[in-house]
């Protein structure tokens, strides 16, 4: 069984591949960050900060990486947004996201990734708390 940081590591050498020097980081927020991580109840939340808007491919991929995580690990649910690392620096209210994917939009993307991909994009109240999250642990 793959254990969390496994799994973080697989990610982030898999979204470095995809991202190539784009990627700035991937930060944890969550059960995980706070050390109260349950394999039957909790997911795996974290956030990839890029430079640059990913094309609608390497959107793709990032969840495509997270999809198959789900199929081989006891661990089957993710949440994972990408932001732009200018509004990490000069944060912005609500957070603008290039993408989002959680177990709730699975079957969404199942059913037609690069649509989801297209058009989950916008802005998140949620990721004040992340980040509040992120820069505290």
């Amino acid at each position: 069984m793959m254990e969390p940081n496994e799994i973080l590591n697989t990610i982030s050498n898999k979204y470095k591949v995809i991202l190539g020097n784009e990627l700035t980081g991937i930060y944890v927020h969550g059960s995980l960050a706070f050390g109260c991580f349950n394999y039957k109840k909790s997911d795996i939340d974290f956030i990839v900060v890029v430079n640059e808007t990913p094309t609608i491919q390497e959107k793709e991929e990032l969840i495509k990486a997270l999809l198959s995580l789900s199929d081989s690990s006891l661990i089957k649910k993710y949440e994972m947004s990408v932001v732009l690392e200018t509004f990490c620096k000069n944060f912005v209210y609500p957070t603008p996201f290039e993408l989002h994917y959680s177990i709730t939009h699975l079957q969404s993307c199942k059913n037609n990734l690069r649509e989801y991909c297209k058009s989950m994009n916008g802005s998140d109240k949620d990721l004040a708390a992340h980040f509040t999250v992120i820069k505290s642990v």
